[in-house]
């Protein structure tokens, strides 16, 4: 199967209940993990596969953890309208736009994407060297310091969106990755959480995993 029609915009953009969301982002993800193709495709985020696993993915988590018995819709869009995702009312009505952003060190995670390409292996942790290459073999991180690391870059998210001057009616969602956290994690990345600035009616920081989540 041709990779770049596992996900249409029109599929992508159509509303969706929590159910459905839950359904839909694992029936995809498995269709991406079937082939080399499709593999290849996620990863080096062609077509719709990026916004996939930086919005979609997120939006799940968000979902799961503030309306797990709701009857609210969501409507992901793929387009250039400003915002990147809807929640929708029974009614039809827009209750909610976000932006939606990742909290990740962006061309590292290039460079782990393109050695996993590759070789068929990287070091998820695993830190540039001093040539910018991802190493194969690289020294185990303290938890303090993944944590530090994820905090500043959940911190620069918020002001890089900020920046940008959405219509301050927006909430935005900062999705990461916390499978490496828990709730002894959860103080630390409070503290921090209060103090951001944003330009934001609303603030959400969501751990995939669903570890993290805040406020």
């Amino acid at each position: 199967m041709d990779p770049g029609l596992i996900l249409t915009k029109d599929d992508y953009e159509r509303p969706k209940s929590l159910p459905e969301l839950e359904t839909w982002w694992m029936a995809k993800y498995r269709l991406f993990g079937s082939t080399r193709e499709g593999i290849n495709y996620a990863r080096e985020g062609k077509g719709l596969s990026k916004k996939f696993h930086d919005e979609a993915h997120p939006m799940l988590a968000f979902l799961r953890h503030y309306y797990p018995k709701n009857s609210i819709t969501c409507k992901l869009l793929a387009g250039t309208e400003p915002a990147d995702a809807q929640l929708i009312s029974a009614s039809g009505a827009t209750v909610q736009n976000f932006q939606i952003t990742t909290a990740v060190d962006g061309y590292t995670e290039a460079m782990r994407r393109r050695q996993l390409t590759e070789f068929g292996y990287v070091d998820g942790l695993a830190k540039l060297d001093q040539d910018g290459v991802i190493p194969n073999d690289s020294l185990p991180q303290a938890r303090h310091v993944l944590r530090a690391e994820a905090i500043n870059h959940i911190g620069n998210a918020v002001a890089k969106k900020s920046a940008k001057g959405y219509d301050p009616s927006f909430a935005l969602i900062v999705g990461f990755d916390d499978h490496v956290y828990d709730a002894d994690d959860r103080p630390a990345f409070t503290a921090a959480f209060r103090t951001i600035q944003h330009s934001f009616l609303s603030l959400y920081v969501v751990g995939i995993h669903g570890h993290i989540i805040l406020p």
